[in-house]
């Protein structure tokens, strides 16, 4: 029983009841309050729901820009550990001997170094890179290849072209305090840079180099800085972006196009119910011929429950003739009931609570009497009438849904059975299969499944045609409904297949007939021989006899 808003129902109660007419006059209809409060409850789902996609969109983008920067950081790791690998190398090696050619000149800081040149047999003069030698020119030579720039810098170069601009001085004084690496994102719009710098220590083969500088194994000697240009990124960034903002955009128009319908669509609920209560128990203009033509029954009472008032389409529904009734209790007379029959308590009766509490009730779960002691399911709704402060009646409005529950039964039956011979179809005889198997592991049963297929059944549905071939499957399953018994289930896959499952309980074996001491595998396989001896009488059709065969088996 669903229960309505007293609020909603009815806002104003100076109204007036007229018991000659039986008319019920709450003057403020309900609908104008609803289509309000809808009106403000879709105003204030459209704000809500404009700030969450907005705020969703937002933290997406900002977690995807913070995504593209991560991955230009982590590129730019990549190119510090890359340089880092040929300085270890160069290192390692003590240097590599080149030619000495115009875009490789002997390296006028190492002249310190024994053997900075050296001439080999053949006459070709060689001159030592060392590893910063090395990696000044790689950057310089293949910086477009790796869409990167690297500098070696110190703030004691031997080379003034290692000298660190202002952004490697500041990285490198943070390295003297203790940092491991310092990253930041300089220019702005399409001229943004990632810078990324990390300390380079002095190593045992560097001291060749620069122990003349006072360096000592482990201090910070420098630094690498790589720049990678972000326009890479943030093209790929905006073309994301946007795709991004045209999907929640379509999704926030979505949602407001529902919110709209939906609002649109109370807003039409609420003029509907606002004309109905204006027709039903409006004003005092409203007469009982606009009370008699209704296509629904109407019946009103007073403060105790008496009726006032029955239609005619009530009178047609209950039995009653409207003088039968006016006066007795309807709850007495109409009987609210469950479905089951039994009365609902004078204290629980929804229309005697209407009164009570003043307070509508709709259902469509309930069930009303007949004259004639018939029960029959009841769609309605009770709303209370008021006279200043006091509840002076109620109305309800009601309709018969036998033919409605009646259709919503033929489709659930439509749905899980076939419509020939009426067997659980395929679908619901997997649902019953998969509960069986369930039961059967959870109490440590069995089921076996059958499988029986006709013989060259389509060869009969060619010869006699679908209408006998039709007759043939309805009495095949009539015969085979014969050999099954509780809990076991037959039921038709399709065509002329046919299914049998067999289900393992302690009272199974003598409700088959069987013997007691039988193991449940011998109980199917009897089973499945007598399915096959149902063949072995002929079938009628049209007067003459027609033998089948089948295959039954495992499924």
């Amino acid at each position: 029983m669903q229960k309505i808003s007293q609020e909603n129902q009815i806002d104003s109660r100076h109204s007036s009841i007229d018991t000659g007419l039986g008319l019920l006059d709450p003057p403020v209809m309900p609908g104008k309050h609803l289509r309000s409060r809808i009106n403000l409850y879709a105003a204030i789902a459209g704000i809500l729901w404009s700030l969450v996609v907005g705020l969703t969109a937002y933290l997406n983008i900002h977690q995807h820009r913070g995504g593209a920067l991560e991955m230009a950081r982590q590129v730019a790791e990549a190119y510090f550990r890359k340089d880092q690998a040929f300085r270890f190398w160069g290192a390692k090696h003590g240097g590599v001997y080149v030619p000495v050619t115009e875009e490789t000149p002997p390296n006028e800081y190492l002249t310190n170094i024994p053997e900075r040149e050296i001439l080999t047999p053949s006459g070709r003069r060689l001159t030592l890179m060392n590893p910063a030698y090395m990696m000044r020119q790689i950057n310089e030579d293949f910086a477009e290849l790796y869409g990167s720039a690297a500098h070696l810098t110190s703030l004691m170069p031997l080379d003034p072209d290692n000298t660190p601009d202002p952004w490697e001085r500041k990285a490198l004084l943070m390295f003297e305090k203790g940092a491991e690496v310092v990253t930041e994102v300089v220019g702005e719009g399409e001229d943004q840079t990632l810078r990324l710098m990390r300390p380079m220590m002095v190593s045992r083969p560097c001291l060749k180099c620069h122990e003349s500088q006072g360096y000592r194994e482990g201090d910070v000697r420098g630094g690498l800085s790589v720049s990678l240009p972000l326009s890479q990124f943030q093209t790929h960034t905006a073309e994301h972006e946007l795709t991004m903002v045209l999907s929640y955009g379509l999704f926030w128009l979505l949602g407001m196009g529902v919110i709209t319908l939906i609002a649109r669509r109370g807003s039409r609920v609420a003029n509907e119910r606002e004309q109905s209560q204006a027709k039903l128990i409006g004003a005092h203009n409203y007469t009982r011929e606009v009370i008699s033509s209704l296509g629904e029954g109407l019946y009103g009472v007073d403060h105790e429950g008496k009726l006032v008032f029955l239609n005619p389409a009530g009178e047609r529904i209950l039995g009653w003739k409207e003088e039968e009734l006016v006066g007795r209790s309807v709850h007495n007379a109409i009987h609210h009931t469950h479905e089951d029959g039994d009365l609902y308590p004078k204290e629980e009766c929804p229309l005697l609570q209407v009164l009570g509490t003043g307070m509508a009730y709709a259902s469509d779960e309930d069930y009303f009497v007949r004259k004639d002691g018939s029960l029959f399911p009841v769609s309605y709704i009770s709303t209370p009438i008021y006279d200043g402060n006091r509840v002076s009646g109620a109305v309800m409005a009601f309709e018969d849904i036998t033919e409605r529950r009646g259709d919503e039964a033929r489709i659930r039956h439509l749905a899980h059975h076939d419509p020939l011979t009426s067997l659980p179809n395929r679908a619901l005889l997997l649902e019953l299969l998969a509960h069986g198997v369930a039961q059967a592991k959870r109490y440590g049963h069995s089921i076996a499944v059958l499988f029986v297929d006709l013989d060259d059944f389509i060869l009969i549905n060619d010869t006699l045609g679908h209408s006998l071939g039709d007759e043939l499957l309805l009495q095949v399953s009539g015969r085979l409904r014969e050999l099954i018994r509780e809990p076991d289930i037959l039921a038709r896959q399709g065509g002329d297949e046919f299914i049998v499952m067999i289900c393992n309980q302690p009272s199974l074996h003598g409700a088959a007939g069987g013997d007691e001491t039988m193991t449940f595998t011998e109980h199917a396989l009897t089973i499945c021989e007598r399915l096959l001896q149902a063949f072995e009488r002929p079938f009628t059709l049209q007067d003459s006899e027609l033998t089948l065969s089948a295959y039954s088996g495992p499924s």
